[in-house]
C-alpha cells in the first residue's frame, strides 16, 4: 500500500498547480516557448489532478529541430599553461523547478532563431513540436528537398562563398576554422519529469515509463535527506563523521547533547525518457554569415521522413505510458491513487460482484489472479483455433467430394463422339 502524501509533498505541489492555473495567454516560464506543448497538455493535467502523488515539474511532447553549434572559445587553463578550444554547443533544454513547465521554441511556418539560444550561444534556426507538413496545400505536390534547404536557412553546397568568408592562407586558415560553426538536423522525442511524494510512487512511474518504451528513465533524490548533527564535518581528518557517540561517552563533557538524527522523507524525480527514438545528423556549417547545406537536398527530405515517422511512434509511446500509469495506481488500491483510480477500483469491485468494503487484494493474490487469467485466455485461444482447424478440415473434405463427382460425371457429347460411325 502506497504511502500517502507528505505535507512538504503537498506545498510544493500546490505551488506548482497554482503557476500552471495561469491562463496561457499570462503564463510564462523559464522555457524558449514559454508554456505546455499542445501535445502532452492532456497528460500532464491527467498527473498532476488524477494522482495525488504526481506532480510535473518540466516537459517536452518531442520536437525536431535544427540547431547551430556556439561559437568555439579557448579554454581559460592558466594554471596548466596548456590552452584549448572549447566547443559551446548547448542542447537546448528548456526547465525549472516546481511547476517551471519546460518546452522549446515551437516554430512551424518559418525559420526562426531563438533569442536565449542553447548553452554556449547556440541557435535554435527551426524547431516543431508537430510533424512536419510534406504537402502543399494549395497545390498538393510534395514538398522536395530544395523547399526543406529554404525552411532551414540553408544554401547548396554548390554555392559561391561571400567574400572573405572561405578559406585563407596562413592565420586566416586557423581563424576561419575557429569560426566555423556546425549545424545538425535533430530529432528528440518526449521527456517529462515527474515530482513523485514517496520512491514507491516513483517506482511505479518508473515501471510504467519503462513498460511503454522510454527505457533510458531514472530517477533522482532517491535517498532520504539527513539533516544535522548526523553529518559534522571533522577537519582533523576532512571527513565527516557522526561525533555522537564519542559526545555521549566522554565523562568530562558539559555541552549538551544534540538532537538526535532527523530523516526527510525524500520525493524522487523521474526522468521520463528514450534515446531509442532520437537521432542526429549533421546536415551544414555556417562560416561568416552564410549557411551552407553539406547534405544534398533528397537527404533533407530523407530527415525531414525520419522524423515524422518518430513523431508517430513517439505519440504511440505516450499514449501507453498514460495508459499504463492508470493500471499501475488504479489497480494500487492505495489513498494516495487519486480520484481516477479510487473510481477504477471501485468499479472493478462492483463488476466482479465484491462489496465495496471488501478488501483489496495483496499483491501475491494478484499475481495469481493475473496467471489464471492468463492460462484462461491461453485455453480460449487453443479452442478457438481448433475449431478454426476442424472448420477449415471440414470445408476442405466437402471440396474433395465435390471434385469427384465432377470427374465422375460423363459428357455425353464426349460419348457420342465415341460412337463408331456404322452407316
Amino acid at each position: 500500500m502506497l504511502p500517502p502524501p507528505t505535507p512538504s509533498f503537498l506545498t510544493r505541489k500546490s505551488k506548482i498547480l497554482s503557476q500552471l492555473s495561469v491562463p496561457d495567454v499570462e503564463y510564462t516560464d523559464a522555457s524558449p516557448k514559454g508554456s505546455v506543448d499542445v501535445a502532452i497538455r492532456d497528460l500532464i493535467d491527467e498527473i498532476n489532478h488524477g494522482y495525488e502523488g504526481l506532480v510535473t515539474t518540466s516537459s517536452c511532447a518531442g520536437r525536431v529541430s535544427v540547431y547551430l553549434e556556439g561559437v568555439k572559445r579557448k579554454k581559460d587553463n592558466k594554471a596548466s599553461g596548456a590552452g584549448g578550444v572549447e566547443e559551446g554547443e548547448g542542447d537546448g533544454e528548456g526547465g525549472g523547478e516546481d511547476g517551471v513547465r519546460a518546452s522549446t521554441v515551437a516554430t512551424t511556418a518559418a525559420v526562426t532563431a531563438s533569442s536565449s539560444g542553447g548553452k554556449g550561444g547556440g541557435e535554435w534556426l527551426f524547431v516543431s513540436h508537430d510533424p512536419l507538413e510534406t504537402v502543399d496545400a494549395k497545390t498538393g505536390r510534395e514538398y522536395d528537398g530544395d523547399h526543406w534547404m529554404e525552411v532551414f536557412g540553408l544554401i547548396g553546397n554548390g554555392s559561391e562563398s561571400e567574400p572573405g568568408s572561405g578559406a585563407g592562407d596562413g592565420d586566416g586558415d586557423s581563424q576561419q576554422e575557429q569560426q566555423q560553426r556546425l549545424i545538425h538536423f535533430k530529432f528528440e522525442p518526449m521527456i517529462l519529469h515527474i515530482l513523485t511524494t514517496s520512491p514507491y510512487h516513483a517506482h511505479l512511474a518508473i515501471q510504467s515509463s519503462m513498460t511503454s518504451g522510454f527505457r533510458e528513465t531514472g530517477a533522482v533524490s532517491i535517498l532520504p535527506r539527513l539533516t544535522a548533527p548526523f553529518f559534522s564535518s571533522c577537519h582533523q581528518c576532512h571527513t565527516h563523521h557522526n561525533h555522537l557517540p564519542q559526545q555521549l561517552s566522554s565523562p568530562s563533557s558539559t555541552t549538551t547533547t544534540p538532537t538526535p538524527t532527523e530523516s526527510v522523507t525524500p520525493n524522487p524525480i523521474v526522468a521520463i525518457r528514450s534515446m531509442g527514438l532520437s537521432f542526429e545528423s549533421l546536415i551544414g556549417v555556417q562560416r561568416g554569415s552564410q549557411r551552407q547545406s553539406l547534405v544534398s537536398p533528397e537527404y533533407l527530405s530523407l530527415l525531414v521522413k525520419i522524423a515524422n515517422e518518430r513523431f508517430v511512434e513517439n505519440k504511440k509511446r505516450i499514449a501507453r505510458f498514460k495508459e499504463a500509469l492508470r493500471l499501475a495506481f488504479g489497480e494500487g488500491a492505495t489513498a494516495a491513487g487519486g480520484i481516477e483510480g479510487q473510481q477504477k477500483k471501485k468499479k472493478k469491485k462492483s463488476s466482479d460482484g465484491e462489496s465495496g468494503n471488501a478488501e483489496w487484494e495483496d499483491a501475491e493474490a494478484r499475481k495469481q489472479r493475473k496467471r489464471e487469467e492468463g492460462l484462461a485466455r491461453r485455453e480460449e485461444v487453443r479452442r478457438r483455433k481448433e475449431k478454426e482447424e476442424e472448420e477449415e478440415e471440414k470445408r476442405r473434405k466437402q471440396e474433395e467430394i465435390k471434385e469427384e463427382e465432377n470427374a465422375g460425371k460423363v459428357d455425353l457429347a464426349e460419348v457420342v463422339l465415341q460412337v463408331p460411325d456404322v452407316l
